[in-house]
């Protein structure tokens, strides 16, 4: 009885996280981005750093590793603008601007990253990849806040 239980729980749990997922064929990403699968896109150009974008849900898991500063693996995050954050990530040398979005019932994170840290903390690229995908999907981000 037992293993019954336990065995419907482990299905509503995989249910969940399903349901939890972006659709990624119902997201228009911008132009150059080729989609890797489990939401996550690149763009990659010739003598430049790599460009991602990444989706995922905004569930307790992603908010604590996207909204909390950690210094000890040098992730630092500060507040931009229209309700968007920019951040530097040292440990894997990478910075780049998320939101959170509603898109379809559910809340979502849409990061786009530069596989590098540039000398100047210039965040205008990230931004404006941001805004081009608020575009194409018509959705604008939510206001929350980092601790």
């Amino acid at each position: 009885m037992f293993k019954k239980i336990l065995i419907i729980l482990f299905i509503c749990l995989m249910s969940m996280t399903i349901v939890a997922a972006i659709d990624v064929a119902n997201v228009d990403v911008p132009a150059g981005f080729d989609d890797l699968g489990g939401g996550v896109f690149i763009s990659q150009s010739f003598g430049k750093p790599d460009q991602f974008l990444t989706i995922v849900p905004f569930d307790d898991y992603y908010k604590a590793d996207y909204l909390i500063n950690d210094s000890s693996d040098g992730y630092f995050i500060f507040p931009y603008k229209n309700n968007t954050f920019n951040y530097i990530e040292k440990s894997v040398n990478e910075q780049g601007t998320f939101e959170i979005i509603e898109f379809e019932g559910g809340k979502y994170i849409i990061d786009f990253s530069d596989e590098s840290i540039n000398d100047k903390n210039d965040f205008s690229g990230t931004y404006k990849w941001l805004v081009e995908f608020n575009k194409l999907n018509n959705v604008t981000a939510v206001n929350v806040t980092a601790d």
